[in-house]
């Protein structure tokens, strides 16, 4: 997803895909619908830049490849005021651990 994030911003020139907020820390989920906090980034991802938006493991509905539906990946995103931009995963281990990629 983070490849996919970075891909979309170099082919825009700088612009983040709608939905993530460069403000500084506010973790949003990937998902979609219009709870505060979604960030609803797969029709910005799929099909250029992703097959299929990945579902975390834990949920059985598998990757989202019609962004019309509703969907939940249990992934985050957060971005920072400088623009680094990370997705997080909780772990398997109880209680979860964290599971980061930044860039």
């Amino acid at each position: 997803i983070l490849n996919a994030i970075g891909q979309y911003i170099a082919d825009n020139k700088g612009a983040v895909p709608a939905g993530i907020d460069m403000t500084g820390y506010t973790l949003k989920t990937i998902k979609s619908g219009v709870a505060t906090g979604d960030a609803d980034l797969c029709s910005a991802l799929v099909p250029k830049y992703l097959p299929a938006l990945p579902v975390d493991p834990r949920d059985t509905t598998g990757t989202v490849t019609n962004c019309g539906s509703s969907y939940n990946t249990l992934y985050q995103v957060q971005a920072s005021s400088t623009g680094r931009i990370s997705v997080f995963a909780d772990g398997e281990v109880d209680p979860p651990n964290r599971i980061e990629v930044t860039r």
